[in-house]
């Protein structure tokens, strides 16, 4: 039998789209505050408050058999978040300690498949099932990152200097279909995507509150056509910014403002038809 908080999940994925669909959204996605303590892992700033994380990404993709209304991609990449802010001002390195005492990444690996267009055309939408992905603290912020590179076949990689890394946690796409790629008009690519999220205990000691911290990761990037190189089936995307924020499963009243949107969706669905 599936559990509550299984359910719970499954619902959400089915109609995260349905709710933003039907204008529900408001209160039952507004971006909480949530509290960052850096000296919980041995650096010098002490506790502040963030609702946003963001960061640049590199990422490398192969695609699968393209044309029209066929084919994907697979492929893995890097995040490095670069600053913390709270609604919409900046956090800067001084309080935050990011980028100057510690540093904070993800790797992450994806999937996806067409959705409409051509694979890889400006003007074409991906549906992601697969974005599983890993959290990391490194102390001294000395890393070394690889930028992804189609011309050369070269992943977007990095080098834990000095052996410290610490796992704050990770996740994967909430349902497949949970998450949306592609690109626009213009040729510059975007992700958008919510994902799970659990904890470290390690985690735990950098994101202090809420307790337990929230278990939904939103996700969102894109870039300009400038930052897109392709040599044959390989696509390194790479100057991609934007960021994470996050929010916890509805509860159940949210529950039923949801299952009311996708009961209009549904009804305005038969009318039309």
């Amino acid at each position: 039998m599936m559990n509550i908080s299984n359910l719970r999940k499954s619902l959400l994925a089915t109609a995260s789209g349905a709710v933003l669909a039907v204008g529900i959204a408001s209160n039952a996605w507004a971006v909480p505050v949530f509290t960052v303590n850096p000296s919980g892992l041995g650096e010098p700033q002490g506790p502040f408050q963030a609702d946003f994380i963001a960061g640049v990404s590199s990422e490398l993709l192969t695609s699968t058999a393209g044309g029209v209304g066929v084919g994907g991609h697979t492929g893995s990449g890097w995040l490095q978040f670069t600053s913390f802010s709270l609604g919409s001002n900046p956090i800067f390195g001084i309080t935050s300690g990011l980028g100057n005492t510690y540093g904070l990444f993800v790797t992450f690996q994806l999937a996806d498949v067409l959705a409409s267009g051509t694979l890889d055309a400006p003007n074409s939408t991906n549906t992601l099932t697969q974005l599983d992905y890993t959290m990391f603290f490194d102390p001294d912020a000395g890393n070394s990152f690889t930028a992804a590179n189609a011309l050369t076949a070269t992943n977007a990689t990095y080098v834990d200097v000095g052996g410290n890394d610490i796992i704050l946690g990770g996740g994967s796409l909430l349902n497949p279909g949970s998450g949306q790629s592609g690109f626009n008009q213009f040729g510059g690519a975007f992700l958008n995507s919510i994902n799970s999220l659990t904890l470290t205990a390690e985690g735990s000691s950098f994101f202090v509150d809420p307790v337990p911290f929230f278990d939904i990761a939103f996700t969102e990037f894109n870039n300009t056509g400038q930052g897109i190189t392709k040599n044959g089936d390989l696509t390194s995307i790479n100057q991609a910014t934007g960021g994470v924020d996050f929010n916890q499963v509805p509860e159940p009243a949210s529950l039923v403002l949801i299952g009311l949107g996708l009961l209009a969706m549904g009804a305005s669905r038969r009318r039309r038809s």
